[in-house]
Order: C-alpha cells, then sequence, then structure tokens
C-alpha cells in the first residue's frame, strides 16, 4: 500500500513539474480545477512583481544615463573634452540597449580625436562599429557609415593609410545595401557620395592624383543640403587643381571649401581645410598665401581646443619658416609644440622633420640626435604618403650628407623615390629629387629629373623649374664641371629667391661658393657676428691654418698630414676654434670666414 501511493506521488510531482503546476492543482477534480493554487497565484504576483521592478530600475538608470550624456554634450560643446568622455563612459555602463552603447562608443571616440592622443579613439570607434552592424536596420546601418569614415580618418593619424582602404570598401557595400532598400530616398541623404570622395582622397593621399582625377570627373558636385560631402569634394578638388597648376581655381575651389565647413564643422574639418589650401599655395608659389592660411589654421587650432590640432598647426608653421629663412620663429613655434604630447604617429613624423631641418641649418648636434629617429622614419615609410615621405626623407639625406655617411643617403633616396608611384607636387618632393642628382644613383637620378620636367609642362609651375635648376646644379657638382654648377646654382638662387623661399635661396648660393647677403640672419646660432669676426683675426698661427683646410673641406686625418701633426691635435684645435667664435659646426665656420 505504501509502494503504491509512493509511486502516486511520484507520478504526480513528474506530472505537475511537466505541466507547470502543483501537486494540489493537480488533484482538484477536473470540474473546479483552477488554473493555479493560491500558492502559484502568489508566486506568479511575485514574478510580476519583480519584473515591474525591474522594469522600473531599467527606466530609472535609462533616464539617469542620458542626464549623463546631456552632461556630457554640454562638456563637449564648452570643449572640455577629457570631462566629456568622463561622462559618456559612465552613461555606457548603464546602457544595456545596442543602438545606445553603439551611439555612446561613437562619440567617446570622436572625443577623443579632438584631445591630445587622438590615436585612442580608435579602438572606441572600432567597437562603436561592431554595434551597429550588429543589428540590420537602416538607421544602424547609416550610423556604420559614419563610423568606417572615422575610422579612415585615423588611418592617416596613425600613418596607416593603406589600411583606409578596407573601411573605403566596406563603406561602398553599406551603401549598396541602403541604396537597395531605400532607392532615391538615399540618394538624397549626405551619405550618399561620401565613399566616391573618400577614395579619391585615399588615392591623393598615397599619390596616385592622375587616378584621383578621373575618379573626381566621374560625379557632379553635391546638392546644397548635403554639406559634409560638399566639404570633401571642393577640398579635393583644390588639391587637384593645384597639381594640375591652375591657381585661380584652386584658390576659389578652397574659399567655397571653407565657406561651407564654417556652417557645420567643429574645427577639424575647417583646419584641414586650411592646411591644405596652405600647400597648394606653397607648390604654386605664393608664399604670402600661404603664410595667411597657416596663420589662420593655428588661431581655429586653438579656438576649438583641439588639443593634437595646435601642435600639428604649429610646426607646419614652422615648416614654414624655414622655408622663408626665419630660423628664429620657427624655433620658437617648434620648442612651443614640443611642450605638447606629440605621441601621435603623424606629429611624431612631422617633429622629426622640423627638428633635423632645424638642427641641420642652425649647426645643432643635440636636436639633430635628438630628432634623428628611425623608427619616425619608418612611420613615413608605413604612410605610404608622398607628403610624409618626401620631406622627412630629404632632411635625413642632408643629415647623413652632414656627417659623410654617403651609403646612408644614396639608400634614403632610393627608397624614397620607389616609394612615390607618380609625378607628385614640387612641395613634397623637390627637395629629394634635387639631391639625387648627386647622392642618389644614376637611375634614381633620372627618375628625379623626370618627375621635376614633368611638373615644369604645367602652368604655375615656378617651384618645379627652380628645383630643376637646383637638380642641373648637383648634376653639375657630381660631374665636377665648375661652370654649369655656378651657373644653373645662381638660376636656381633667383627662382627661390622671387618665390621668397630664403632657405634653398640660401642653399643654392653656397652650392655655387658664393656668399649670399642674407646670411647673417639666417641662422639663429650666429647671434653675435659682429664678434665672432673679431675672433676669427684672434686665432694663432696655427689655428688660422686649420681653419684654411678646414675651408677647403679636408677632414681632420688629411689636415693632421699636410701639417705634420697628430690627428688629436687637429681635434684640440677645432675645439678650440668653435669656443672662440661660438660656434658648433664647420658649416657655421665656413659662413663666417665668407661672410667676412
Amino acid at each position: 500500500m505504501r509502494a503504491t501511493r509512493a509511486l502516486e506521488m511520484r507520478r504526480r510531482k513528474a506530472e505537475a513539474r511537466a505541466s507547470g503546476q502543483c501537486i494540489v492543482c493537480l488533484k482538484a477534480p477536473a470540474r473546479v480545477r483552477r488554473t493555479s493554487c493560491a500558492a502559484c497565484g502568489t508566486r506568479a504576483k511575485m514574478h510580476v512583481a519583480r519584473m515591474r521592478q525591474r522594469r522600473s530600475l531599467e527606466r530609472q538608470q535609462h533616464i539617469h544615463a542620458q542626464k549623463v550624456e546631456i552632461r556630457g554634450l554640454a562638456a563637449r560643446q564648452h570643449l572640455a573634452y577629457t570631462e566629456a568622455i568622463a561622462q559618456f563612459e559612465h552613461a555606457l555602463q548603464q546602457q544595456t540597449s545596442v543602438e545606445d552603447q553603439a551611439r555612446l562608443c561613437r562619440r567617446i571616440g570622436h572625443a577623443f580625436s579632438y584631445t591630445a592622443r587622438p590615436d585612442l579613439a580608435t579602438p572606441w570607434f572600432e567597437r562603436a562599429l561592431e554595434h551597429f552592424l550588429s543589428s540590420d536596420e537602416t538607421h544602424m546601418l547609416i550610423g556604420a557609415a559614419v563610423v568606417l569614415e572615422f575610422l579612415r580618418s585615423q588611418c592617416a593619424l596613425e600613418c596607416r593609410t593603406p589600411v583606409s582602404l578596407t573601411y573605403v570598401n566596406q563603406l561602398f557595400r553599406i551603401q549598396e545595401q541602403l541604396t537597395r532598400r531605400l532607392g532615391m530616398n538615399y540618394k538624397k541623404e549626405q551619405l550618399h557620395e561620401w565613399p566616391n570622395l573618400l577614395k579619391v582622397s585615399y588615392l591623393k593621399s598615397l599619390g596616385y592624383y592622375t587616378e584621383s582625377l578621373c575618379e573626381l570627373s566621374a560625379f557632379t558636385e553635391p546638392p546644397e543640403n548635403c554639406p559634409v560631402p560638399q566639404v570633401y569634394y571642393f577640398r579635393m578638388r583644390g588639391n587637384l587643381l593645384a597639381y594640375q597648376g591652375h591657381a585661380e581655381a584652386t584658390f576659389q575651389s578652397f574659399e567655397k571649401c571653407i565657406d561651407i565647413a564654417k556652417r557645420f564643422s567643429r574645427g577639424s574639418s575647417i583646419t584641414r581645410a586650411w592646411t591644405d589650401y596652405a600647400d597648394c599655395a606653397m607648390d604654386l608659389g605664393q608664399v604670402h598665401i600661404a603664410k595667411d592660411c597657416r596663420e589662420r589654421a593655428l588661431i581655429i587650432a586653438r579656438e576649438r581646443g583641439m588639443a593634437w590640432g595646435v601642435p600639428h598647426t604649429l610646426l607646419r608653421f614652422a615648416e614654414f619658416f624655414i622655408t622663408t629663412g626665419d630660423y628664429s620663429r620657427a624655433r620658437n613655434l617648434f620648442a612651443e609644440a614640443d611642450t605638447h604630447n606629440t605621441e601621435t604617429p603623424l606629429l611624431q613624423v612631422l617633429k622629426a622633420t622640423v627638428g633635423v631641418e632645424l638642427a641641420v641649418a642652425a649647426g645643432d648636434e643635440a636636436l639633430l640626435k635628438r630628432s634623428l629617429r628611425d623608427d619616425v622614419l619608418e612611420l613615413a615609410f608605413r604612410s605610404q604618403e608622398p607628403a610624409r615621405i618626401g620631406p622627412i626623407a630629404a632632411t635625413f639625406v642632408k643629415a647623413a650628407i652632414l656627417h659623410r655617411r654617403w651609403q646612408r643617403a644614396k639608400q634614403l633616396i632610393s627608397r624614397a623615390l620607389t616609394s612615390i608611384p607618380e609625378t607628385n607636387p614640387a612641395y613634397y618632393v623637390g627637395e629629394l629629387c634635387a639631391l639625387a642628382a648627386r647622392y642618389g644613383t644614376v637611375h634614381d637620378a633620372a627618375q628625379a629629373k623626370a618627375f621635376l620636367e614633368a611638373r615644369t609642362k604645367l602652368p604655375h609651375q615656378r617651384l618645379a623649374q627652380a628645383y630643376l635648376y637646383l637638380w642641373n646644379a648637383y648634376a653639375a657638382q657630381a660631374r665636377r664641371i665648375g661652370n654649369e654648377t655656378l651657373i644653373f646654382s645662381e638660376k636656381a638662387a633667383a627662382a627661390f629667391a622671387r618665390l621668397g623661399w630664403n632657405h634653398q635661396h640660401v642653399a643654392a648660393l653656397r652650392l655655387g661658393n658664393k656668399s649670399p647677403a642674407l646670411e647673417r640672419t639666417k641662422y639663429a646660432q650666429l647671434t653675435d657676428e659682429q664678434s665672432s669676426f673679431r675672433a676669427l683675426s684672434s686665432l694663432t698661427r696655427r689655428e688660422r691654418q686649420v681653419v684654411e683646410f678646414v675651408l677647403r673641406g679636408d677632414t681632420n686625418r688629411v689636415i693632421a698630414q699636410h701639417l705634420a701633426i697628430h690627428e688629436h691635435t687637429v681635434e684640440k684645435h677645432m675645439s678650440s676654434i668653435m669656443n672662440r667664435l661660438g660656434i658648433r659646426s664647420r658649416h657655421q665656420l665656413l659662413m663666417i670666414a665668407e661672410t667676412s
């Protein structure tokens, strides 16, 4: 009997578990059986209460997260980007929906892009992209397209420009999905022309100007209700018109681009437009326009609180003053930029370029040692951008020549010219092409000359013509033809003087063994030249003999052989000469001797 009762109890428990009811409910007659017993009803009420409490808590958290997000937006509006990042991260911890998390990750990344370390924005943009792509809804795909554009911009900051093509191709795939889903309505969206414009920007960055022109000519100007594509369109159009040598059309395109960018941009688009405007003006020989553009870019970077943009514009402005020969202002701007955080790869490349150029010009061995970093040079080559490779390679070549590392200079020239796919603006590669004639291989010299000759066939290419004269002067010097060296160096010096490029003007005169009249103001290290001249006449007889051999270009070992003394003694004489004259290099000794 007990066994039968136990079996019945186990059967009822199993049936209760299967039906979701308790044993009491199952024992009730079918005619009076309720949906649940009192205990079951109690549990149901408790479950409903817990669900309501959970939903209420989620609503409270969502409302609190929205308030925190609003505080973050207000902080961003007041340019307090660090505070905005903290508020957005706090809001992200309380949001549970994928859409809210994607939006907050994008805002954190966007805020990071205005800080001193914009490269830290990349992980947040990648996280936002993952959230946006987790849903197939239309507005989520549009959000993914916006994030892809941000990621493409990050590649340029991190000197990973070739990787940006991956994001552009992914943007094309999203465009196809949105076009199939929205049809003509999508063509009214601001994102419609982005993939094509970003591809043009990618090709232009890598130096493929011919292909960029073909891509840009494939579509018309975006409508007025699409300001973002309009800014991209007119900026790319201005760059490509400058490449073709059309000065007036270039300036008009950039002016229109900047006018549109002022309506919606928080500063990055405007600064980028002014920077490109200055580069094109320099390539077209308009130094006064370039100076105005650099000043405006710096003002906007300071006003909009772009922590990484300030050192970037300072370094570009210092680069400008080096070109014009104002080394004192260039050094001041470089010192100011050095006080900022410049760990972003793009800033490291620019800082090394300006630092080495200043060090070579002023004979500052300490600055040269600090700026001559091979890891930064590799970052420039990793970017595969001629605008990065050309200037830094030229400065590193000049540093190698200063240290008489001829093989190093030849290798750098070959590698840099190989990385440049076709003819590029002389502003980027002119210096490198000229140096190739003297210190590169025969093949490199021929390739460099072909680049410069192709540029001179276009209108408004006085800069390319000046560098072509300089190339011929270096080539004549390599062949040891003194008359041709003098003729072409004078032509190059005159051409650079007309452009206002005093740094290259002095270099060309010095190449032809001429004494430039402006040398007294070119080097910041020679602050009191009158006392230096008096010190030159106060040298001992043996020191004056050493100076004469130095001016002939002899090394310490050769001087020791001529004077029948030990090489270590020559080094002591050189140290004494430099201490008396207040100089740091043989280059400065040559300047003082020529001027005196």
